[in-house]
């Protein structure tokens, strides 16, 4: 389980540190603590070096008996090695030994070393939650630069929606389609009209028809077996005369 503050201690001040961490956990600042939170049965040390590593600030209860403990130098290190800052917090005016001021040196102390303890608490408690805030501030940030917001692409536009089971794509199309049709209707309106009369014979010029005359017909001046004759040569005559076998030539001039 991931806590906020990892206290690291000497068992020989675990009064002080017991009442550090019931002041913290009253302000709602989940800590861990050797021995209360190493499950019974589990290794010790790999209870502990989980607890660092899952911390988001380890503070340090600095006094004469922590300033000698091999344990405490060596947690110390490991917090260090997973990049988590430290709050030392001097209840003893020691002067740290070399192996643990190379890891503390550069951190921000707070002195608790008048007594009683209680009147430093408060002060504890705010510090610890600023140093948290900040923690979680840069942690955020540090997100946000691995994992940049996704800009939205430009959306295509919609399909229109469809009316009368025709879309509107659709109509237009067709809308288009009749005004260029109408466009080309039009155009051939436009056009003068030919002038068409009755369908003309393609007969041959009957202007210089021998047969064409006033109010004759074949045989008209003849009877009798002459007269006959003499219409079945002029009708073979004007056959072909026009070019057809036909009897009588059916254009509009009398005499035909």
């Amino acid at each position: 389980m991931t806590r906020d503050v990892f206290i690291c201690h000497s068992s020989k001040d675990r009064t002080i540190a017991n009442a550090i961490c019931s002041k913290l956990e009253q302000n709602r600042i989940r800590c861990w603590i050797a021995p209360r939170d190493v499950l019974p049965g589990r290794d010790y040390a790999a209870a502990i070096i989980e607890a660092i590593s899952e911390a988001t600030l380890t503070m340090l209860v600095f006094s004469d008996n922590s300033n000698k403990s091999l344990h405490v130098h060596r947690e110390i290190e490991r917090t260090v090695g997973h990049g988590i800052p430290i709050l030392p917090l001097r209840v003893d005016d020691v002067v740290p030994s070399s192996s643990l001021e190379y890891f503390i040196s550069n951190a921000h102390w707070l002195d608790a070393i008048t007594p009683p303890m209680e009147q430093h608490l408060d002060h504890v408690v705010g510090t610890v939650r600023l140093l948290l805030d900040r923690a979680h501030e840069a942690a955020a940030a540090a997100t946000d630069a691995a994992h940049p917001p996704v800009v939205a692409s430009p959306h295509a536009p919609e399909p229109a929606v469809e009316t009368g089971g025709r879309s509107a794509r659709a109509a237009r199309l067709v809308a288009l389609g009749r005004h260029r049709g109408g466009s080309r209707r039009r155009g051939r309106d436009r056009r003068e009209p030919r002038a068409r009369g009755p369908r003309q014979r393609r007969d041959p010029d009957i202007s210089g028809c021998i047969f064409a005359t006033s109010g004759a017909t074949f045989g008209s001046s003849n009877t009798g077996r002459a007269g006959t004759e003499h219409r079945q040569v002029r009708e073979r005559d004007h056959a072909a005369w026009h070019g057809r076998r036909v009897r009588g030539c059916g254009d509009r001039h009398e005499g035909c």
